[in-house]
């Protein structure tokens, strides 16, 4: 073997300042963890696949390091370039913008793995800050226009989300694309005079009845210790950005197409279906929250 392949099994092999050996897992290098330590970019500490090997207080103590440290995270320049590129999309014809301050955290992303078991969250690969991406905006507002109208307004339904998986319940032979375009929501950071900018704060879960919910206990019983797990949220105060976009090209066709079917459509035009996703926005934000922990009050926020 050569010895371009014999350095870089050395520095595989180099261990950590703590003393212990470091177990790589995935693709990536040595390169990207010390890039993300270089140009801080915190997507990069949350989601590079290493941890340390053999000793459990070590895992404790990375998950807290990884948490200090996104908790501590104010941008670092990145938030700046990502606004110059989203400032892009917003000049782009017939996007729409709806900005929602929050009122409680925001858990996003939580079903998503992690190396070190902490529970996931949503962050742009390239540039560390948190969202919802757009099919999960889409899914959401979907649900919520059902739950406003129930099966009152199907026409409507159809043109601005299109069959979503829906249409078992009208006519399961019958597709149609929406004509509505659902971009990532951004979380915007709390900007106080002379401070630095902040997007995540530290959270807790503490399961009292593990065994119940894995199924080993057939009721949940007040015999077991509570195991905090450590999470991170988006912090109350933040705010998140929506944008979208009406495709008026499609709006006459796709209206001829859902009338033929039997479906009254009463938003016939772009502004009516703005001033009907501005409503579900402010419907979801204020009574259903967006992310997960919905029930326990997470997600909330007032309109901007």
């Amino acid at each position: 073997m050569g010895r371009g392949h014999n350095r870089r099994n050395n520095e595989r092999n180099n261990r950590h300042s703590s003393g212990k050996r470091m177990k790589w897992q995935g693709e990536h290098s040595r390169s990207a963890h010390d890039d993300s330590v270089k140009y801080k970019n915190i997507s990069v500490y949350w989601h590079v696949g290493w941890k340390l090997e053999n000793t459990s207080t070590n895992g404790e103590q990375l998950k807290k390091y990884i948490i200090r440290t996104m908790t501590n995270w104010d941008g670092n320049g990145s938030f700046e370039e990502f606004k110059k590129r989203r400032e892009i999309v917003k000049a782009m014809e017939n996007v729409e913008k709806k900005t929602v301050k929050l009122t409680s955290r925001l858990a996003v992303g939580m079903g998503y793995s992690h190396a070190i078991d902490i529970p996931g969250i949503s962050l742009m690969r390239n540039y560390g800050i948190p969202y919802i991406p757009g099919s999960e905006v889409k899914g959401i507002l979907a649900d919520a226009f059902r739950l406003k109208y129930g099966d009152k307004r199907w026409g409507d339904y159809l043109l601005i989300f299109g069959d979503v998986g829906r249409m078992e319940e009208i006519d399961e032979n019958f597709r149609i694309r929406g004509t509505v375009v659902f971009f990532d929501a951004i979380v915007l950071p709390i900007e106080e005079k002379n401070e630095k900018k902040q997007f995540f704060d530290a959270d807790v879960m503490t399961p009292h009845y593990r065994k119940y919910y894995s199924g080993e206990h057939r009721m949940p019983l007040d015999v077991e210790n509570p195991v905090p797990i450590p999470f991170i949220t988006v912090r109350d105060g933040t705010s998140i950005e929506f944008l979208w976009m009406v495709i008026a090209d499609r709006l006459k066709e796709r209206i001829a197409i859902i009338e033929k079917e039997g479906h009254e459509v009463v938003l016939k035009n772009p502004e009516s279906i703005n001033k009907e996703i501005e409503a579900l926005i402010e419907f979801v934000s204020k009574d259903l929250g967006w992310g997960a922990k919905r029930r326990v009050g997470y997600g909330r926020g007032e309109p901007v």
